[in-house]
């Protein structure tokens, strides 16, 4: 049917030629250079310009025709990588399921140079090389995929993983630098920095860090405010052990600023009016916390500080005025058992462990004591018999502590657990001899400072 088409259109345009040749007998000259001179019927003229646009007009066809042939080809051809690509990628995952890293690692390959935007074979790749403690080559990789754009967010987070694995903190840190250049505020990028630093110990870059965070934060949690509070207290503690108290003082300040109620910034102000010279200012610090929060920690160190002044008087008076505003508080009690017999006043001690015995009151810190009691009334017997339900006690009879976080024992007080790095969650050991006891209250007198 084309063809007929074609062939009358033929004959119409032929037709057209005869017709117009006949009705134009009118030559044309035309002059090109000299001895080159033509000279034609003015329908031969037309009939070539209609000739060459018919040419020109079928080889465009053409060339237009092999063009989209060689697209579709290519085509097909991107579309069979893309499908093995996806495939040898799922055939690695199972290699590597299956805990072949070798295989794995020959599919994962493959798999990328069929389809280098196949990001899914890029990180299994980039991962299984961590995996297999492959960091340099694992570097490579994410590098070579960044190549002069320093700016994808995505490979550079791989390369901060990568760096982690591998306890690169140098090259995680670079790294993370480079994201916050591009995203200044990118909260993922600074908790990771916040947390090489903290690793590091750099107290001061973490709390810089953390504030930052707070500050991208409308109601920020407990959580993130003490630990602004414990990064500024270690800060603080650098300071104060480098001679630097007045910076010190200024970091305990913020610290208490982001959780008030900070134990271990609270004793740490002290121990730094200590450091100063500062005595009553220091047992004034700790008294007021403690009749504010009720930590009976602080009665701890006014307990070694006044002794260390040779002022054990003073510290009776205020474990008499602590017990007598909280009669129900066992922790306080043992305490001011536990401080007169450091005094040797065994009597006394002996009366009040008792006491508590008789009440159901003991723990086993308790125990300890009352078998510390009966020892030094050489009533070895009964000290025995408590001593197999008794913690083990220091030199200075102070209680062992327990973290909140963890249950973690320690015989000594401390600001931050050693297991699970928790701050703050030192609490006196408490078992389950141990009657519920009031919260503390009530307010020491200043006759007691």
């Amino acid at each position: 049917m084309q063809t007929k088409i074609v062939l009358v259109l033929l004959l119409i345009v032929v037709t057209a030629f005869f017709y117009l040749h006949t009705v134009n007998p009118v030559d044309v000259t035309f002059y090109i250079a000299e001895g080159w001179v033509f000279v034609l019927p003015v329908t031969v003229f037309l009939f070539a310009g209609f000739f060459a646009g018919v040419v020109l007009t079928v080889f465009n066809i053409i060339v237009f025709d092999i063009r989209r042939g060689i697209k579709t080809l290519i085509s097909k051809r991107n579309q069979k990588a893309l499908v093995h690509s996806g495939e040898d990628s799922m055939e690695g995952e199972l290699a590597r399921l299956k805990g072949d890293p070798a295989r794995a690692e020959e599919l994962f390959k493959r798999s990328y140079e069929l389809n280098s935007s196949n990001r899914t074979a890029l990180f299994s790749l980039v991962d299984l090389y961590v995996e297999e403690e492959k960091f340099t080559e694992a570097y490579a990789l994410v590098e070579g995929e960044l190549g002069d754009d320093s700016g994808d967010l995505v490979l550079l987070f791989k390369l901060v993983d990568a760096a982690l694995n591998a306890e690169d903190m140098d090259k995680a840190e670079r790294t993370l630098e480079a994201i916050l250049r591009v995203d200044n505020d990118n909260p993922i990028a600074l908790k990771h920095l916040r947390a090489i630093n903290e690793r590091c110990e750099a107290w001061e870059e973490a709390a810089s860090i953390q504030k930052t965070l707070l500050k991208q934060i409308k109601q920020p949690s407990e959580d993130d405010l003490r630990l602004y509070a414990a990064y500024n207290f270690e800060a603080a503690k650098v300071s104060m052990d480098g001679g630097e108290l007045d910076d010190a003082k200024e970091k305990v300040k913020v610290s208490l600023k982001a959780e008030p109620d900070f134990i271990p910034s609270l004793v740490l102000r002290g121990e730094i009016e200590v450091r100063k010279g500062n005595v009553e200012a220091a047992i004034e610090k700790w008294l007021t916390a403690f009749n504010e929060y009720g930590d009976p920690v602080l009665l701890i160190f006014i307990e070694d500080l006044l002794l260390t002044e040779s002022s054990p008087e003073r510290a009776l008076l205020i474990y008499k005025e602590a017990t007598e505003a909280s009669p129900l508080d066992t922790t306080l009690k043992l305490l001011f058992a536990s401080f007169m017999l450091r005094l040797e006043m065994v009597d006394e001690a002996l009366t009040s462990l008792e006491l508590m015995e008789h009440e159901g009151e003991l723990t086993s810190y308790g125990k300890a004591l009352l078998a510390e009691a009966y020892l030094r009334r050489s009533e070895s017997d009964k000290a025995a018999k408590l001593l197999l339900e008794a913690v083990k006690l220091d030199g200075d009879l102070n209680p062992p502590f327990s973290c909140t976080q963890c249950g973690t024992y320690s015989q000594d007080w401390f600001s931050k657990c050693s297991s699970c790095s928790s701050w703050a969650s030192a609490e006196i050991l408490e078992d389950d001899l141990t009657s519920s006891s009031a919260a503390t209250s009530g307010t020491l007198t200043e006759a007691s400072r």
